[in-house]
């Protein structure tokens, strides 16, 4: 065997064993990531809330973004998260309230403007904004009754 052959033999067995070691390293870095991802996930406190039950076919999830200020805890992050309008004590209020429902290969969402006047369980006529400042599950009851939304549970 001549010497240029022996060294293209040798160059592609270096090739594909760096190949097979990028592969195994990055293998074991996407599973020790998702591993960690997961761990953080299930430090999230869960509520318990009262919803429909998982549909066969189609299922809403809601969506709340809430602007809420309770993590605020040193003084530097106050500065940086609050001012003189917002405080860290107050209550949490939907910034953001969707509904998502799929249905299959389909999918789609309805935005619930913060100020829409609605009729919410227990409070009467107010903005539903109002019905998040009592928890999630009044929110949950508000699109049931007012717009006969149901908010299925999923399998988690």
């Amino acid at each position: 065997m001549s010497a240029p052959l022996r060294a293209t033999r040798a160059l592609s067995g270096r090739i594909v064993i760096a190949l097979v070691l990028c592969a195994v390293v990055t293998g074991a870095a996407v599973f020790q990531i998702n591993n960690y991802i997961d761990d953080k996930i299930s430090q999230i406190p869960r509520v318990q809330l009262t919803t429909a039950p998982a549909s066969g076919s189609a299922t809403n999830y809601l969506i709340i973004g809430s602007d809420t200020r309770s993590f605020v805890q040193s003084e530097q992050d106050k500065e940086a998260f609050t001012d003189a309008d917002t405080t860290a004590d107050g209550p949490a209020r939907s910034d953001t309230m969707m509904v998502l429902h799929a249905d299959g290969d389909a999918s789609y969402v309805v935005s619930f403007p913060r100020d829409l006047m609605v009729n919410v369980p227990t409070l009467g006529q107010q903005k539903i904004n109002a019905a998040f400042n009592k928890g999630p599950q009044l929110v949950i009851d508000t699109l049931q009754q007012d717009f006969g939304v149901p908010i299925n549970t999923t399998s988690r």
